[in-house]
């Protein structure tokens, strides 16, 4: 398999989940409080990655809602960071196996592809740094008019993927946060 195709393949795996994850918790609008459990964490880990958990923001598996259990029970590849005051925003994160990428990575190739494959359109797509690792950040949008803002960090043989609220920067801070754990 091309080094191309390996990355595409773990994009796409990838992808699918953070698209569907996104989507499923952005159904449950509206600020509301949700119930947290009393154990509180600082990081998680995310494949290859150990990330920090903004201020102002919960591991999703600290929520004793129902709602939320469910969404996250039904994604168990995907680790969801949502606001401590619910909102309907959140950040999905998921990590795939990958051939190394260098830099600068193909992101308008890599992008393209992986948008044809899960049915979306993309735009603003650019390459980006976090920390010493290639990356790139982009804009999806479904038929439904839902945009969420992507980015993509590699680091060897593993690609972290974050979906974010359009209008968020969180995403960047999160991805730039990652620790390597290999």
């Amino acid at each position: 398999m091309s080094k191309e195709a390996s990355v595409l393949l773990g994009l796409a795996a990838a992808g699918v989940g953070a698209w569907q994850m996104v989507s499923g918790i952005r159904a449950c609008t509206g600020r509301r409080e949700p119930h947290w459990s009393a154990q509180r964490a600082a990081s998680l880990a995310v494949g290859d990655f150990t990330v920090s958990i903004p201020a102002g923001w919960r591991d999703a598996r600290e929520a004793s809602d129902s709602e939320i259990k469910e969404l996250v029970a039904n994604s168990p590849r995907a680790r969801i960071l949502i606001r401590e005051t619910f909102d309907g925003d959140l950040v999905t994160l998921l990590a795939a196996p990958s051939e190394p990428v260098v830099t600068p990575a193909p992101c308008e190739k890599l992008v393209t592809d992986l948008v044809t494959v899960d049915h979306l359109t993309a735009s603003n797509i650019t390459q980006r740094s976090f920390g010493v690792d290639p990356g790139c950040a982009w804009i999806a949008k479904a038929n439904t008019g839902l945009e969420i803002s992507m980015a993509m960090r590699f680091h060897g043989a593993q690609i972290l993927l974050a979906g974010c609220p359009r209008t968020s920067s969180v995403c960047d801070r999160v991805l730039g946060s990652a620790t390597p754990t290999k």
